[in-house]
Formats: C-alpha cells, sequence, structure tokens
C-alpha cells in the first residue's frame, strides 16, 4: 500500500521535536540562535526531500527495479540529479501502475526541486559564517566569471547581467546575515581575473580570515597564472588550505552572432557545490555530475566543466531575478 510522503511545502518552523527524520538524515535541534534555526531549517528541508525520494522508490512495485541511493550528506545539487532520475523512472511506467498517492507526491515533489540547490548554498554559509564568528574572524568568498562567453567585453549583455546576478548574490548573502547577527562575517568579491587573488590575498594579510575561510571560484587560467600567489595558500594541513573550485571553459564553443541572445552558465550550482565541500571536507562526490571535471579533497580544491545556455537577454534577467528572490527568503 502506497503511504502519503512529507515533502516540504512552502515556509516551516523549527519542530520542538528532537529529530525530525530517521537514519542519517536526522538533524539535532537547535538552540534560538536564529542563524542556527535558519541553518537547521534549510538542513532540514534538504533530509526531507531525501526521504520523500525513499519513501516513493519503496512504495513502487519492486518488479520496476527504481532505487533511490541519496543521503543528506550528498551535496544539494547531488540529490537534485537523485531526484530527477527516480521521478523520470516513475514517469516511464503506465499510469495506472502507480498508486494516486505517489503521483500526487510527485507533482509536488518536482514543484520542490527547481532551486534546491540554494538551500544547500544558504545551509553552507550558516555553517561557515557562524564557526568565522566564533574565532572571531571572516569569511572570503571570491567569484571570477570573465570565463563566461562575451562577459570581458565592455556593455555586453553576459556583463550587466552576469554583474547584476553574482553581486546580487553576494550583497544578499551580506545583507541577511547582518539581519541574523553575524555583522560582516562574510566577505563576497566579485572581480577580474586580474584582480580576485590580489583582493582575497589582500584580505588574508590583514588578518581578517584564516586560509580555510576562503573560497575561490575562477577560471583555470586565473588560478595558473596567479599559481605563484596561490602555492602560499597551498602550503600546510588541509585543515588550512583555502577551497578552490577551478572552472574549465575549453569546452565552451560559441558560434557567431548569438542573435540578440545572451549565455547564462550554472553560477548558483557551481557555488552551491563549493561551498558545501568547503563545509564538510568530504572525500569524494557519490555521484557523478556532467559539470565536475574532478575533486580531490586532500588538496581542497574541485575543477568544473561549465554548461552554458544561449537565451533571449529578457528571460535571463527574469531568471536571474527570480532565483536572487529565492535566496532571500530562504
Amino acid at each position: 500500500m502506497s503511504k502519503k510522503v512529507d515533502i516540504p511545502k512552502g515556509e516551516e518552523k523549527a519542530p520542538d521535536i528532537k529529530t525530525t527524520v530517521s537514519g542519517d538524515a536526522r538533524q539535532e535541534k537547535p538552540s534560538q540562535d536564529i542563524a542556527e534555526v535558519i541553518e537547521y531549517q534549510t538542513n532540514n528541508r534538504l533530509a526531507r526531500m531525501v526521504e520523500a525520494g525513499k519513501n516513493i522508490a519503496e512504495s513502487i512495485d519492486d518488479e520496476t527495479d527504481i532505487t533511490f541511493k541519496a543521503s543528506r550528506e550528498n551535496t544539494a545539487v547531488e540529490i537534485k540529479k537523485y531526484l530527477k532520475e527516480i521521478i523520470a523512472g516513475i514517469e516511464k511506467i503506465e499510469d495506472r501502475n502507480i498508486p494516486a498517492a505517489i503521483r500526487e507526491d510527485l507533482d509536488v515533489l518536482k514543484g520542490s526541486l527547481e532551486d534546491i540547490e540554494i538551500d544547500g548554498l544558504v545551509a553552507a554559509v550558516m555553517t561557515l559564517a557562524r564557526r568565522a564568528k566564533k574565532k572571531n574572524k571572516k569569511i572570503a568568498i571570491g567569484l571570477e566569471t570573465d570565463w563566461i562567453p562575451n562577459y570581458t567585453k565592455q556593455k555586453s549583455m553576459e556583463r550587466d547581467s552576469v554583474s547584476l546576478y553574482v553581486r546580487g548574490i553576494g550583497k544578499t548573502i551580506e545583507k541577511e546575515l547582518r539581519k541574523l547577527g553575524l555583522g560582516d562575517s562574510v566577505i563576497f568579491k566579485h572581480e577580474t581575473s586580474e584582480k580576485l587573488i590580489d583582493k582575497l590575498t589582500e584580505i588574508n594579510n590583514d588578518g581578517s580570515t584564516d586560509l580555510s575561510e576562503v573560497v575561490i571560484m575562477a577560471s583555470n587560467k586565473t588560478i595558473e597564472t596567479s599559481k605563484a600567489k596561490l602555492d602560499r595558500f597551498k602550503i600546510g594541513e588541509k585543515e588550512k588550505r583555502p577551497f578552490i573550485a577551478s572552472i574549465d571553459p575549453s569546452d565552451i564553443k560559441v558560434k557567431g552572432d548569438n542573435d540578440g541572445k545572451v549565455y547564462t552558465a550554472k553560477i548558483m550550482e557551481m557555488l552551491s557545490i563549493s561551498l558545501e565541500l568547503a563545509v564538510s571536507g568530504k572525500e569524494s562526490l557519490a555521484t557523478s555530475l556532467s559539470m565536475v571535471k574532478a575533486y580531490n579533497s586532500a588538496f581542497r580544491i574541485i575543477e568544473f566543466i561549465p554548461k552554458i545556455r544561449p537565451v533571449d537577454y529578457a528571460e535571463c534577467v527574469d531568471e536571474y531575478k527570480r532565483k536572487l528572490k529565492v535566496l532571500q527568503a530562504a
């Protein structure tokens, strides 16, 4: 018999029970620190979605060979992939073989998947900010986006849209953390390839951050040309190294005039994965993600293969604005 699956729908309050789900998805009840409560809520939403995926898989006839392997130990983007796979598998089954309750739960689950990576990002930022505050330090997150086609061209549509989006991510994070009493615990920098590493080095030199509180997301060219400056970051124990997300844009192919369209990339997803791994230090990713080329936990470095696509400028801006609103509400 099928059972109704508890899937997060909209806002929720931290429950008064010790835990909300069983097994490896369990989350401890937080204190009344508002930042800790929000960290708890975002982690709990992800845990409940994992539990929902497991329950849906268990409710389908065993002959379908549908399994669900995700746990809350996975990054949000990995969980998203697992959930999409189970949804795709179930949608191949004839409707008459799927209980009505499961069909309804699938519809709700699909609606909850769109921005799951934002929950992962928020939970990771909250953890990093609270850790840094306890040590009277700050987190430094540095992004470079010169690798996006046309971005370096002055007044290009890519430059306008991406700059607004990335700076919007930074401003939203900083603003929301101030509201939560974490002050200026996060320094968010969006710089050109020539300036990014210098800016982060300056921040580290003034004693504001520990190296372990530095997260860098930049092209492999920027990482390589700044090798001498980064070498000092790479010396020492794993726990004292910065986290580096290197982006390899060599597979990006641009065909002449883009006919009024703008190139977009999965910036939020890559940042979410990077921040979650910076927090967890996990040794490997549980599943193959097409955007991940390599990951070395010992050196705290991940290499991405960015996926870009051309879309109408208005559609691009609307999507970026929508994601920023979701981030603000998370």
